[in-house]
């Protein structure tokens, strides 16, 4: 057990210096751009100088003397918009192709976007008294009412090309690119520069950006004294490249997950806020469930698991997959529930035993076991000895790297490193299986629930009760495990 550290009363204080100096700073910025504004005016109106009023298009819209500049940039708008057209078309065939949006497209991407997005601000001014009045009594043949229909029609144009783009073939590429790839390194930069300042400064021993991570050890403490059942006959460590210690079992050339047993009977499903008080609405009631044996993956599936998928079948590769398939024993990323439901369905074909998602039910199970615990080691919160969460590794880790960590069926990695998608639609609770919440097929943008939370998570999303649902989008911190019968 690691000494706890003093609390450094410091700490807090110097956080608080620096934001407040970062608001500081901003609203000084924004007053001296108002005062300089306003000096410029002043200097003007001084000199009798008088300056034009900008031209809007709400007030070119009412002004007569404004109806040719007005009719000339809605023709400009509208041809522009049959361009975009087309390179919407364009960009739509090209995500229907097996490879992820690349160079080009990538780039077409980001013009497009930013271009129908400056169209939407410049068109969707909300509507006027007078197109309310107009729309009641009938649209009249006047200059002005024909060029606010015509903007009407544009506005509604620039809609249907946004909805477009945010339909389900583009919206990943369309999140990669302007929040994977520039939001999120720019939040990250910003932080990594604070906790350097706080480091430098004595304030912080080392930014917890740059924890390494953990030693692995033995130790798998829990605070709760029901007794739990114990874990199947422990395995030799896994082996791989990477050095996770990962020894993958294959059928033939096929590497195939490996399994715990979780037995039939009862457990505590969901939160009671008078015991976790972190729990969410969503989670409530906590209630009493029977389920049947079954089979868990005990890890999420691996890069090295799912490549076997991706060279048997010719599949779409995930998001920077040539930049994670080196390393082995991650869990691999970048997953749509589609794609891991298809991962299941060739496992299946190719083992001749049936493979599938888990229920969230029986991921719930497996990660908490009978007692109704927090978290899979028990109810103390989590600590970088226990998961990888809260960016303290900042990137996945190898599978099994937490035996600290570990549930009480055996199962590890079920709090952090990364969402798990399982085979339920989000539904309320009590958890009911023949409402049609675990219904395989999928239709339309349906959201289905992922479990565990991921290693950016905060300790709320690494307990075993959390729930997030989504339309099965893929992002860089979701991957799955497999669930089976009892049958070997």
């Amino acid at each position: 057990m690691s000494e706890q550290k003093p609390p450094n009363p410091g700490r807090r204080r110097f956080f608080g210096e620096i934001l407040s100096n970062l608001g500081r700073e901003a609203g000084l910025l924004a007053r001296e751009a108002r005062r300089a504004a306003r000096e410029v005016d002043d200097a003007l109106a001084d000199a009798g100088v008088k300056q034009p009023e900008q031209p809007t298009m709400e007030t070119a819209t009412h002004t007569e003397l404004d109806e040719g500049a007005l009719a000339e940039r809605l023709d400009a708008i509208d041809a522009e918009l049959s361009e975009l057209d087309g390179q919407v078309q364009q960009l739509l065939e090209a995500a229907a192709q097996p490879q992820p949006l690349a160079g080009e497209d990538r780039e077409l991407l980001r013009r497009v976007a930013e271009l129908l997005a400056a169209r939407h601000s410049e068109l969707a001014d909300e509507p006027s008294a007078m197109e309310d009045a107009e729309e009641e009594a009938g649209d009249s043949d006047d200059e002005a009412s024909i060029l606010r229909r015509r903007r009407r029609v544009l506005r509604e144009k620039v809609w249907a090309l946004i909805s477009a783009l945010l339909g389900v073939r583009l919206f990943d590429a369309l999140y990669e690119t302007f929040v994977a790839e520039e939001l999120v390194p720019w939040a990250k930069a910003q932080w990594q520069s604070i906790f350097a300042q706080a480091e430098a400064a004595g304030v912080i021993e080392q930014s917890p950006l740059s924890s390494p991570l953990p030693s692995p050890t033995a130790e798998s403490p829990s605070p709760i004294e029901t007794p739990i059942p114990k874990p199947e006959t422990p395995t030799p460590p896994r082996r791989s490249s990477t050095g996770s210690g990962q020894e993958t079992r294959r059928v033939g050339r096929i590497p195939v997950p490996e399994t715990v047993t979780v037995p039939a009977g009862h457990f505590w499903m969901g939160s009671d806020k008078r015991i976790d008080k972190d729990a969410w609405d969503h989670e409530l009631p906590q209630h009493r469930l029977y389920l049947p044996g079954y089979r868990i993956g005990k890890y999420p599936v691996t890069n090295e698991e799912y490549a076997a998928f991706l060279t048997a079948t010719g599949h779409s590769v995930p998001h920077r997959w040539e930049e994670n398939r080196t390393k082995l024993d991650h869990p691999v990323v970048y997953v749509t529930w589609l794609d891991a439901t298809a991962y299941c369905r060739w496992l299946s074909e190719t083992t001749g035993r049936d493979y599938r998602l888990p229920s969230e039910a029986e991921w719930e199970k497996a990660a908490r076991g009978s007692d109704g615990r927090i978290y899979p080691w028990g109810n103390q919160p989590p600590d970088e000895r226990r998961c990888n969460f809260d960016n303290n590794v900042d990137d996945t880790t190898p599978v099994g790297s937490y035996p600290a960590g570990v549930s009480p069926y055996g199962c590890f990695d079920m709090a952090g490193n990364v969402w798990e998608w399982t085979n339920s639609l989000y539904r309320g609770y009590p958890y009911r299986f023949d409402d049609g919440r675990e219904e395989s097929e999928h239709k339309g943008n349906e959201s289905r629930v992922l479990r565990g939370g991921a290693f950016y998570g905060n300790r709320k999303e690494a307990r075993c009760a959390s729930r997030w649902y989504d339309p099965w989008f893929r992002h860089y911190y979701r991957g799955f495990r497999l669930a089976t019968g009892l049958s070997r």
